[in-house]
């Protein structure tokens, strides 16, 4: 409810009935609508100078409409237009700057339309506001990140790392620091990054820091060891990342009563850390200790599917296929229609030589998406290797109609060379290399399936004819020969 005088009870219940989130078109109309009216109904300037908090509650009114109009029908000249009434409702266009300083002489204003400048990509106008806002109250750090962040987003670089440099000798403001160091590691100024974020951890308390300190040596921690990364220091970041994993645990052992609302973000963030170390030793072979941090990760986060497909992933890959169908089988209880567990669990089968079930999960993925052309190179293979080449095509004509565009994918020229013909088994062995060629030509500049192209349009020119190399000794054998002992 709004301060003041001059709103009548309906004026009150028409803003309250439209804050809740709208999910129809008619929805929007029927928000709008009663918005429009509670703004028309008390036109600000009918209340006069009553007092500075209605031209907000006002305004208000004026940004719900503005939101569901952006949100949903998203017509920014609109959107734009409400903001401009929002101006002309509070005074904040550039002429009538001094009217607002006698009327409001609140933050509040410039605050607000400042954060709607910001929504439709318009920074500049918003950093003015902005400004003008922290003259009101230097005290707000806040805005100082506001301004900082506007700046980045109107592409002033240099300029953004001198506000934030000039704000942080203002005091040990550690939210500010971390934006610098991050703004200046996207710029590629490592040194300068591993200095100020070095001062920061220097800043921190070695010895029982509050929840404040501890949380932002994780945070800076983290960012070094990401600076690490980039810089080739694989030691020096993978140090500083089971740092952060270290100070994390111990965050987490506070409890709950201290940590209150933030404990699940606490635990997400000590999830991402386990998983970046689970990517890291990923990438360098050693599975196992990947597959213990992503572990830890699960510990944190039961029931997040991204983690618990990458464990069996995992397992996959070290073939252990029993704890592999395990963890399948708890994502297809949370999701039952991931693609990613259908996958797996079809590649399982497949490996165990289970085609009938195999085929059958690549049924079910490709009758929910027919252009997963993983599944769809799998299935044909599979229904080659079964002397189902009606079944391989069917799929085929499938991927093809459910899009137009499919025949530009490179996933879809891996599969298909020719309409109803497959290029990986037909065309390969009914003596037709060149249309393969032409297929896996198109596949082979793309990051997936490029590789596995450029190998089998090697394997074509190396025997074009699909001859088998060595095979006339067997036509020159004597059958006599031939009787096994």
């Amino acid at each position: 409810m709004f301060p003041g005088p001059g709103f009548t009870t309906k004026f009150r219940i028409k803003i309250k009935s439209s804050r809740p989130c709208v999910s129809s078109r008619t929805e929007v109309d029927c928000t709008t609508h009663s918005l429009t009216i509670a703004s028309c109904t008390n036109p600000l300037p009918q209340l006069g100078g009553q007092s500075c908090s209605l031209g907000i509650a006002t305004s208000d009114v004026l940004f719900q409409i503005k939101k569901c109009h952006l949100c949903h029908r998203r017509p920014t000249s609109f959107y734009k237009n409400c903001l401009a009434l929002v101006g002309e409702k509070n005074k904040v266009h550039d002429q009538q700057k001094k009217e607002i300083v006698e009327k409001n002489p609140s933050s509040q204003a410039f605050v607000m339309l400042g954060d709607a400048y910001m929504s439709i990509q318009e920074p500049d106008k918003a950093i003015e506001l902005y400004e003008s806002a922290l003259k009101k109250n230097p005290k707000d750090h806040a805005l100082s990140s506001k301004i900082g962040r506007a700046l980045v987003k109107s592409h002033n670089y240099a300029k953004a790392v001198s506000y934030y440099e000039a704000a942080l000798k203002t005091g040990h403001m550690n939210f500010l620091r971390y934006e610098l160091a991050d703004l200046t590691l996207k710029l590629g100024n490592f040194d300068k990054c591993e200095k100020i974020l070095k001062q920061g951890l220097e800043n921190i308390p070695k010895t029982n820091p509050d929840l404040e300190n501890a949380s932002n040596e994780v945070k800076f921690k983290i960012l070094l060891s990401k600076l690490y990364f980039e810089t080739g220091n694989w030691e020096g970041a993978i140090n500083f990342l089971l740092q952060a994993k270290e100070n994390q645990n111990k965050i987490l052992k506070r409890g709950p009563s201290e940590l209150s609302e933030k404990l699940l973000q606490m635990k997400t963030l000590a999830a991402e850390i386990c998983c970046q170390l689970g990517q890291f030793y990923e990438n360098h072979r050693d599975l196992q200790k990947s597959i213990n941090f992503y572990q830890e990760a699960l510990i944190e986060l039961s029931q997040d599917i991204k983690i618990m497909l990458s464990v069996a992933r995992l397992h996959l890959l070290m073939g252990d296929l029993e704890h592999c169908y395990q963890m399948c089988q708890k994502v297809l209880i949370l999701d039952k229609d991931n693609d990613m567990a259908t996958l797996m669990l079809a590649d399982l089968m497949y490996q165990r030589s289970q085609t009938d079930d195999a085929l059958l999960h690549f049924q079910q993925l490709l009758d929910r998406n027919p252009n997963q052309y993983h599944a769809l190179a799998r299935a044909i293979e599979l229904a080659w290797r079964c002397g189902d080449l009606p079944r391989a095509e069917k799929y085929l004509e499938q991927a093809s109609e459910s899009s137009t565009r499919s025949h530009l994918d490179a996933g879809f020229n891996y599969c298909k060379a020719d309409d109803k013909i497959l290029f990986l088994h037909r065309f390969r062995y009914t003596g037709d290399p060149n249309s393969a060629l032409q297929h896996f030509n198109r596949a082979r500049r793309d990051l997936e399936w490029g590789e596995r192209s450029i190998y089998n349009m090697i394997e074509i020119c190396l025997n074009p004819d699909n001859e088998i190399i060595g095979g006339e000794v067997f036509d020159s054998a004597d059958p006599a020969d031939t009787t096994t002992k």
